[in-house]
């Protein structure tokens, strides 16, 4: 994230770009007619995130930007986020968009790297069939589709 606020408004554009085509992924998703609900359950993996990624203002300053302009969209469509493999980086991201993420950091729970205590929830939330192995889920697991 940082190099990306960091290379300029090309770069930010650019990676606007993805975020927008993400949202519009999960909005088209949730015009199909759905039987399993009308809300989605994230599960963000923070492994390898360092305080270096976000230390610097133009990262701040931009992960703010994408803060407060998707911040309706997901309280929409936000039941639940996981958030795995934390460390003091997680915390501090966290602290910094609380004001902003109101209700969204209230359906927010935050696991260190201990598998053994994060493990149950994400089964909670994701049935085995439907996750990666590394996170509990069923051997050979396909992904529909793999975007990013």
């Amino acid at each position: 994230m940082r190099k990306i606020a960091e290379d300029g408004l090309e770069s930010t554009q650019r990676f606007d770009k993805y975020v927008r085509k993400a949202c519009l992924r999960m909005v088209r998703s949730h015009a199909q007619k759905n039987k399993l609900g009308n809300q989605l359950v994230y599960l963000l993996d923070f492994e390898g995130l360092e305080f270096s990624q976000l230390a610097s203002i133009p990262t701040v300053t931009y992960l703010l930007k994408l803060a407060r302009d998707y911040r309706k969209l997901l309280e929409d469509h936000t039941a639940f986020i996981l958030i795995v493999n934390a460390n003091y980086v997680t915390e501090t991201l966290v602290n910094l968009v609380r004001p902003i993420f109101g209700r969204l950091l209230e359906v927010l729970e935050i696991h260190g790297n201990n598998k053994a205590k994060w493990l149950p929830q994400v089964l909670k939330y994701f049935p085995k069939s439907q996750i990666p192995e590394w996170y509990g889920g069923s051997p050979g697991y396909k992904p529909v589709a793999i975007y990013g």
